[in-house]
């Protein structure tokens, strides 16, 4: 059974407008869902990461490959992708985690 959601995001203290959508998690087919009218590459890592839908790879430079165990989709202005989510933990950086998000084209 599926799950949506209207959601929004709001870039505190930014000039950076609230982005507004719908989140659909599909259990049977492990899919989630993200329509909006508009892309948010932050609002987008930052909320998969949050709700641990499975759907983000991690990626250690110490350690194994972890490969998401549900699948992403992202729908902006009705063009459908396929979301690519990784969580990347570097070593000797100022900043020690990174989030990556690749969409391609379905």
């Amino acid at each position: 059974m599926a799950e949506q959601r209207q959601r929004r995001y709001k870039h505190t203290g930014s000039a950076v407008p609230d982005f507004s959508f719908t989140e659909c998690y599909d259990c049977e087919s492990r899919t989630l869902t993200i329509s909006a009218q508009d892309f948010d590459s932050v609002a987008i890592g930052d909320l998969v990461i949050h709700n641990d839908y499975g759907v983000v790879a991690h990626e250690d430079e110490l350690g194994p490959f972890v490969h998401p165990s549900a699948s992403v989709i992202v729908e902006i202005a009705s063009a459908r992708f396929s979301a690519r989510i990784v969580r990347q933990r570097r070593y000797g950086l100022e900043r020690e985690e990174q989030v990556t998000v690749r969409l391609s084209m379905l």
